[in-house]
């Protein structure tokens, strides 16, 4: 099992982003692949191959690091993953033996006023 536990905060941005999709966390689970919890202004829900997938402002972020808030158990791909909060927030995406997340371009996360995007 990977488990990505990140601190996230500050605002990135991704700059020619097509379309989005942001983490609500509002489904009956913490499936990556339920469609209640993503909130997709242009792009889809879940998050599809084309989508950016964010993460921002404390939205359904666990109240503990040791809490995960989003589970890939199907393998999923997407454009762009970014985790832009522009409070103090956790994120715990955990992916499931087995299963594959996907990014095809930009992964970008801020901790700490640092920047860090591995393009």
């Amino acid at each position: 099992m990977l488990l990505m536990s990140l601190a996230v905060f500050g605002t990135v941005q991704l700059a020619g982003a097509a379309t989005t999709t942001t983490w609500s966390g509002a489904g009956s689970d913490q499936n990556w692949s339920t469609a209640g919890n993503w909130t997709a202004v242009t792009g889809s829900a879940p998050p599809a191959s084309g989508d950016t997938a964010v993460f921002t402002n404390n939205v359904g972020a666990p109240a503990s690091v040791a809490t995960v808030d989003t589970i890939v158990s199907a393998n999923a791909t997407v454009a762009s993953l970014l985790y832009t909060n522009t409070s103090l927030s956790t994120h715990n995406t955990q992916i499931d033996p087995g299963v594959t997340l996907t990014v095809n371009g930009t992964f970008a996360v801020e901790v700490n006023g640092q920047t860090s995007v591995d393009a």
